[in-house]
């Protein structure tokens, strides 16, 4: 194919014009670029931008995210009750948070060096609850009652 056609030029006969073309666009220029073509390439384009722009996004969110374990200053220096919040996912988040912490800084007074991995593993396995908790996207569970 040529031109970026889909169909070879000679797909196509208009019997009114005796003419042959490119069925793909209805093109009767031989030598003219498939606009159908351009459009694909325009489409793919702007796929490929918004798909660029989401990465972004999301990678942008994975730091936010991640700065809820690290900045200090967010941290709680207290769980407090389920009363004082909004709502489940903020007294989660704010739990998970203080736990991290503590666990960190337990690590750090009990005479040992932290383990980095453990809490490397910890913050991994951490920051994905966060980010559904920051989205209230945590699936509620389901209470089974057994007889």
């Amino acid at each position: 194919f040529t031109h970026g056609h889909t169909s070879v030029f000679g797909s196509l006969f208009d019997p009114e014009r005796m003419q042959w073309g490119y069925a793909c666009c209805r093109t009767f220029e031989r030598h003219a670029p498939c606009p159908e073509s351009l459009q694909r390439e325009g489409e793919a384009a702007e796929t490929e931008e918004k798909d660029e722009d989401e990465d972004a996004l999301a990678a942008r969110e994975r730091w936010r995210t991640s700065r809820l374990l690290d900045d200090v200053d967010a941290i709680p220096s207290e769980v407090g009750s389920r009363s004082d919040c909004k709502c489940d996912e903020e007294f989660m988040s704010r739990f998970v948070r203080y736990w991290f912490q503590d666990f960190l800084r337990r690590g750090a007074e009990g005479g040992h060096a932290l383990d980095e991995k453990a809490a490397q593993q910890s913050r991994e396995a951490l920051l994905p609850l966060l980010q559904q908790l920051q989205k209230g996207s945590v699936p509620k569970a389901t209470q089974h009652h057994t007889a």
